[in-house]
């Protein structure tokens, strides 16, 4: 894997801890700093947004090969 990849998946990994801690559940109805989204709307925004990055990320092979960002 090379350094990009490394830091995203580690970047994402670090998520764990924040999402598990007591704070975060204490505030988990409450309203976030993205209108619309409580914060365990947000949450789960960004774990779902997360996994797809990072299974991409490790086995980008399987995804076929990249579209030109004009097509």
């Amino acid at each position: 894997m090379n350094n990009t990849r490394t830091a995203v998946v580690e970047a994402y990994g670090a998520v764990a801890p924040l999402l598990s801690s007591a704070e975060l559940r204490a505030k988990w109805e409450t309203e976030s700093s993205l209108q619309a989204f409580s914060v365990k709307g947000l949450a789960g925004h960004l774990v779902r947004q997360g996994e797809g990055v990072v299974t991409y990320l490790g086995d980008p092979e399987s995804f076929g090969d990249p579209v030109p960002a004009g097509a």
